[in-house]
């Protein structure tokens, strides 16, 4: 970002190279001496951002939908741009990049999204509050009602199904059987999560809830029926591994454990290496893994389980905890 001598926006080596689209509205110098006339569709430019983002180049998906600043009035370039910011550890500049969104983009949906994205960065409630007021996003109802105790919540996910109708409110039902499950209402919350499965894309994580249902009612063999479904039916599933594995621990059923812990992280390897899975709660996998191991008597497995994850999560300083107290513990 920032600007080069003259006041013009930089770009990097790789910006210089695209072939932008020309901008139909266009004006030439000679009608419009003032602002400078637009060289390229702010469309193709934003299109190209995404597609930095998702092919792991941050800094030119930054650098791109910098060029669309400070004129730009949708919604999506603040977010995607304040969310740059925010993952490299910059908040400051990504909740200044939401506020000057905020104050060029006037209302609807788009405003939304930036009110939410506010509310995540800051950690403040009341921006879900704004956020739903400027139209109804499942996810900021979902946020909203998260900050709440579970009675109170479930009134504000009652409202927020009649006023998403018609959006995917999974995510939604999931959270109400979450809810129901916190208040030891196991048939209400078992009833949600099973709806919650049928109209998600993403039935794994509602079927995870129904397995804490069982799990919480005494009923293990069924819980661990339905973790073993969620991780056949997506094996990147690192909760449900996780959940799944603790459950056979709980249930005196050590082999078994351990065969599906390294089922797990065989699995996590082979993904990873491929770039097919996010860390999600994988590190709490490996964690878990080599404390079994320890509980077993396998400390020299637990000692390469832990150093294997502060390896492969080193940036994550939970792993490095849990292989420090291993070697400790194997002197």
């Amino acid at each position: 970002g920032g600007k080069a001598k003259g006041g013009q926006p930089r770009t990097t080596p790789a910006i210089q190279s695209l072939r932008l689209k020309p901008s139909r509205h266009a004006v030439s110098p000679s009608s419009s001496p003032s602002p400078p006339p637009r060289t390229f569709d702010p469309a193709d430019v934003y299109s190209r951002a995404v597609l930095a983002d998702k092919r792991s180049n941050p800094a030119l998906s930054m650098s791109l939908l910098l060029m669309l600043l400070p004129e730009s009035r949708d919604g999506r370039v603040y977010s995607r741009l304040a969310r740059l910011y925010s993952s490299s550890g910059q908040k400051a500049f990504a909740e200044r990049t939401l506020r000057d969104g905020l104050g060029r983009v006037k209302g609807g949906r788009d405003r939304a999204y930036l009110l939410h994205a506010l509310g995540t960065l800051t950690n403040d409630a009341d921006m879900f509050k704004e956020a739903v007021k400027e139209h109804p996003l499942p996810h900021s109802y979902h946020s909203l009602a998260k900050s709440l105790p579970a009675a109170e919540a479930l009134s504000v996910l009652s409202s927020a199904l009649q006023a998403c109708a018609g959006q995917d409110t999974s995510r939604l039902i999931h959270l109400q059987g979450d809810c129901h499950r916190r208040l030891g209402s196991y048939g209400l919350a078992a009833a949600c999560y099973l709806e919650g499965a049928k109209k998600s894309a993403t039935p794994w994580f509602c079927l995870t809830g129904l397995a804490a249902v069982y799990y919480e009612e005494g009923r293990t063999e069924d819980a661990i029926e339905q973790l073993v479904r969620c991780t056949s039916m997506e094996p990147r599933h690192s909760q449900g591994w996780l959940a799944l594995c603790r459950v056979l621990e709980e249930s005196s059923a050590p082999a078994r454990a351990r065969s599906k812990y390294l089922s797990a992280v065989r699995f996590y390897e082979s993904a990873a290496a491929a770039g097919r899975v996010r860390r999600g709660k994988w590190p709490l996998v490996y964690a878990s893994f080599a404390r079994f191991l320890v509980e077993e008597g396998k400390g020299r497995a637990a000692v390469k389980v832990a150093a294997r994850a502060a390896d492969m999560f080193e940036d994550d300083e939970r792993c490095h905890v849990v292989w420090a107290a291993v070697l400790k513990k194997e002197g």
